[in-house]
């Protein structure tokens, strides 16, 4: 039987740094409308700041062994036992939780990618600075779950991060699990409050107002089509003018990527094109 796991922080009031760390899993074989409906909550961690890893990660990694090498029995109508191994194949966490949990550096450090080995390169940003990736004629290397695992060796001995790797997670100890494949890219931080938010405030902000592909001066037409759409049932929210944008979740963004911008986009480029 395969799990995937989700992992995240959760803050419990806004006038405390006390956080949940909850620990989902779902049966990855379970038809996809039963998966949502048994879901099992595994442990919770309480406390200021965020859980001290390999604390946070012991019990979770003894019990998965347990499921892995011992199985679980459980009997059939007919009264039959059966002994079934548990794997994990995938954990789910966000860009902040992800690094903490692999013990590699967060996305801004030095070897900040968890899937390559791209150094990145800081650049200037207003008055501060970011660490981009930019795409190279050489394709970084893709790391590999052996290298990263030599890496946390030679950083746990020196005590200093080795290629972005600060140390060995107990992750490690699973030996079905994959430290890089066993993760997957953050869709939610990246994409939609990423690329799809810096390309819509270069479209309609006012600092580029000036600039050939600013969209602005049309974001009234813009919102009226984007009022007239009737979203089906699955999109949970009504639609949102442009200029309320800085107020939009998540899921607003997906919708305007996904539903939105294809016709608010392809109907003012007809308009100056017709």
């Amino acid at each position: 039987m395969s799990l995937s796991c989700n992992i995240d922080g959760v803050p419990v009031f806004k006038s405390s740094n006390r956080s949940l760390w909850p620990v989902f899993y779902v049966i990855n074989n379970l038809p996809l409308v039963e998966r949502r409906k048994h879901i099992i909550l595994h442990g919770l961690w309480f406390g200021q700041g965020k859980p001290e890893m390999t604390c946070y990660l012991q019990p979770i990694v003894n019990e998965l062994l347990s499921l892995l090498e011992s199985g679980l029995q459980w009997s059939l109508p007919s009264g039959e036992t059966v002994n079934t191994s548990i794997v994990l194949d995938l954990l789910v966490a966000d860009s902040v939780a992800r690094p903490l949990i692999q013990q590699f550096n967060q996305f801004n450090g030095r070897h900040g990618c968890g899937f390559c080995v791209h150094e990145g390169v800081v650049v200037t940003k207003g008055l501060g600075s970011v660490r981009t990736y930019p795409v190279s004629v050489n394709i970084p290397e893709l790391r590999t779950h052996a290298q990263c695992l030599e890496f946390a060796e030679l950083a746990q001995l020196s005590q200093k991060a080795v290629c972005g790797v600060t140390g060995v997670s107990l992750l490690y100890l699973l030996p079905k699990f994959d430290i890089v494949n066993g993760f997957n890219p953050e869709y939610m931080h990246c994409i939609l409050l990423g690329v799809v938010r810096q390309f819509a405030n270069l479209w309609f902000d006012s600092v580029s107002h000036d600039k050939a592909y600013c969209l602005r001066k049309n974001i009234v037409q813009i919102d009226q089509i984007i009022f007239r759409c009737k979203p089906p049932s699955e999109i949970k929210r009504l639609p949102r003018s442009l200029s309320e944008r800085k107020h939009w979740k998540a899921s607003e963004w997906r919708t305007f990527l996904l539903f939105y911008s294809v016709l608010s986009i392809a109907s003012i480029y007809a308009m100056y094109v017709l």
